[in-house]
């Protein structure tokens, strides 16, 4: 685990030389952070609940697009993250370049805390919920451990972690109700669990797939044909870019005008 908290934390260094104020990318990182934040404001502003799952514990969106809202009432599209407890505006206005304090870190409910967030969750107004389905850099429990799902055996370490545990039930429970789209961005279909997940709701709920890469499509069937055939079957959108290249920062692109006539139905 020590050398999965190093790594991380390397990461996060990377993300934080990240210059976020001046808009500038560094030589060690072109990330992106305006199309992201372009992005989830588009999905985000459905009258509904959306969905992020993510399987990234990194905390690049938390710290360049989520503080992007002061605290307070959130906005129908800003990211809500259900069963923790988190001060969203923790790099507001500081900028991503704050290291990590001990006031930053992120909450893991369980229990009696957990049961009734979950009640909320299912009370609350339409937003879009951010889901990180292996945990995060910045999680602890009560015990100040770090709730990172890494290793072998992944679905039994979520098994015995409630939050993740209810997440990945709550995964399943969204791709199955019925005529859903997914998109994926970033995924490369390498965790059998969440591929099952994936591929039972193709074959019995009829759950739609839309992939955005930067990959040949060719390269991405002939990668399906050797995971589960469905999953090209049920591809119903190739975006052969890369989120920066659908959401530009002036104007729109072609690319973009067919992906919310695609995926969001605009």
């Amino acid at each position: 685990m020590m050398a999965g908290l190093n790594a991380y934390q390397t990461l996060d260094n990377i993300i934080r030389d990240y210059d976020y104020g001046n808009k500038v990318y560094s030589n060690k990182a072109d990330i992106g952070h305006l199309a992201i934040t372009k992005f989830i404001q588009l999905i985000g502003n459905k009258k509904r609940h959306g969905f992020f799952f993510t399987l990234n514990q990194d905390i690049f969106i938390e710290r360049y697009v989520m503080s992007s809202s002061p605290s307070g009432p959130l906005p129908a599209n800003h990211l809500v993250c259900p069963g923790v407890k988190c001060n969203y505006s923790r790099f507001h206005n500081k900028g991503g370049t704050k290291e990590l304090e001990s006031a930053d870190l992120v909450k893991v409910l369980k229990d009696k805390e957990l049961e009734k967030a979950k009640m909320d969750f299912r009370k609350s107004p339409d937003c879009l919920h951010y889901i990180k389905l292996h945990g995060s850099y910045d999680w602890r429990d009560e015990k100040n451990q770090t709730k990172m799902i890494i290793g072998t055996n992944k679905p039994g370490q979520i098994e015995k972690e409630p939050l993740l545990s209810w997440y990945f039930q709550l995964f399943k429970e969204v791709l199955i109700l019925g005529n859903r789209r997914l998109l994926i961005i970033g995924y490369g279909f390498g965790d059998p669990h969440i591929n099952d997940v994936i591929i039972d709701a193709i074959k019995r709920h009829n759950l739609k797939i839309y992939v955005m890469s930067p990959d040949d499509p060719k390269n991405f069937r002939r990668r399906m044909d050797d995971i589960d055939w469905n999953i090209y079957r049920a591809t119903s959108g190739y975006y052969q870019c890369t989120l920066k290249e659908l959401f530009p920062i002036v104007g729109n692109s072609p690319r973009y005008t067919n992906f919310k006539k695609e995926f969001l139905f605009l």
